[in-house]
């Protein structure tokens, strides 16, 4: 996990960032205003551009992940296929889940804003040790080979829907976790996608 330096003005710049992202997770982007956001932090608007240029810059920021998974490479190049994509999506999962409102804000708001997920894309998405495994076995014919990037997508949006489901059904509902029935559905899905060169060669 990234911790930025305890200076007053990354103290300030946090502060701006933990507002503007939990009012555009609750009310939305174009409802919230930078007035609003000021006042909730203490500033004036002033005092926000000075770490922010705009609006649409504090929007790319609050979807930054503050909470990475990046396992060390070596930990990962003896793994069976399967032993691989369970890991690499069980780290996916948690990624999610321990990020929910950046990736909601992105989903939600690439639909009004879709320059947003370009963004993300070119400037906040890294490779994780992880990805590049599972890339270089594409390559080798190893495992299936599909849009990586592309599956993840589909992942995180699915995880998403199946997490808000579960609260609208059950609202009592205090996660801590991936839920057990969503990691085992999302992994069934991925392993079925992506060893199914594997499974081929087996009958």
């Amino acid at each position: 996990m990234y911790e930025p330096k305890s200076t007053k003005g990354n103290l300030t710049k946090q502060r701006i960032l933990h507002i503007a992202r939990s009012l555009f997770y609750r009310q939305g982007y174009d409802c919230t205003s930078t007035a609003q956001i000021a006042k909730q932090a203490d500033i004036s608007e002033a005092a926000m551009y000075k770490y922010f240029k705009n609006k649409h810059d504090l929007l790319l920021a609050t979807v930054q992940p503050s909470i990475l998974f990046n396992r060390p490479k070596e930990e990962l190049i003896s793994l069976t296929n399967d032993e691989l994509i369970q890991l690499w999506t069980s780290d996916l999962l948690e990624k999610i889940f321990a990020n929910r409102p950046q990736f909601t804000i992105l989903f939600t708001e690439a639909v009004r804003h879709p320059e947003l997920s370009e963004q993300y894309t070119t400037s906040l998405y890294e490779l994780t040790h992880g990805d590049h495994e599972i890339l270089r076995r594409m390559k080798h014919g190893r495992i299936m080979e599909i849009d990586l990037k592309l599956l993840q997508v589909g992942i995180i949006g699915a995880t998403l829907s199946m997490v808000q489901h579960t609260f609208i059904y059950n609202p009592e509902t205090e996660f801590t976790h991936v839920p057990e029935h969503i990691k085992k559905t999302i992994f069934q899905l991925i392993q079925g996608e992506l060893l199914k060169k594997e499974q081929e060669k087996l009958q």
